[in-house]
Order: C-alpha cells, then sequence, then structure tokens
C-alpha cells in the first residue's frame, strides 16, 4: 500500500522474481474492505508508505493472526525492523502459468473479488 515511486516497482517486481503474488491495497477502499483483503488473501507482509502506515496498522489489528507491517519510502526503499535481515530468496523457476497478481474489485456492490493473474497475463497484458 504505497504511492507511485521507484521502490514500489522495484518490490512489485521482486516479488514476481521471487514467486511470490503481490496484491496491491487501495488507500482509498476504506478499512473495512482493506481488512477484508488481508484476510482473504492470507497476506502475510504489507509494505506501505507512511502516508498509508496508521490504515494499514488499523485493518491488520482486526485479524485473528499476525501481518507483518514494513515501512517503505516510495525512492528510498523499506525501512527494515532493527535487528533483522531479509531472508534471501532461494532461485525459482517461475513458470508461465504461475500466479503473480491477486487483484481485488472496487467492491462497490458488495464484497471485492479477487481476480488472479498469471505471469503470462501480466507479459501480455492477456
Amino acid at each position: 500500500m504505497m504511492g507511485n515511486g521507484k521502490t514500489t516497482l522495484l518490490l512489485f517486481l521482486a516479488s514476481l522474481y521471487a514467486g511470490c503474488v503481490s496484491s496491491p491495497l487501495n488507500p482509498a477502499a476504506g478499512p473495512d474492505q482493506i481488512e477484508y483483503v488481508l484476510d482473504h488473501s492470507d497476506t502475510p507482509i504489507v509494505f506501505t508508505s507512511e502516508a498509508f502506515s496508521e490504515q494499514v496498522k488499523a485493518a491488520a489489528g482486526q485479524l485473528e493472526r499476525s501481518v507483518e507491517i514494513i515501512l517503505c519510502d516510495v525512492d528510498k526503499g523499506p525501512v527494515w525492523p532493527a535487528g533483522t535481515v531479509p531472508a534471501q530468496t532461494p532461485t525459482l523457476t517461475v513458470e508461465a502459468g504461475d500466479d503473480g497478481l491477486l487483484m481485488y474489485t472496487s467492491g462497490t456492490t458488495g464484497r471485492p473479488k479477487g481476480v488472479i493473474l498469471t505471469h503470462k497475463n501480466l507479459l501480455a497484458g492477456e
């Protein structure tokens, strides 16, 4: 849950390269929908800029499980928690049919719906 910037792009591309599934959060969606998306997607980590950190903390605080929240500057990168070092991602083979992005609808007429895009979808714009 970050604005546009170098770090936002790098985190998105790095997550795809690592074989993770990214699920962008929309700060305009409101706390109930953000909480729903975090819960429904089983999101373990949220990268957020300072501007949206309180929204993320409030939504994550409503869940029955913990969500790691990492603050980021959109141009300078993550502020890793004291005493931690990011884990090295093993070399993976990511296949075209692997999930890469989980997007949620706006939920204007009900709960947001999750839509999975594969790596092939993202590369081909299919």
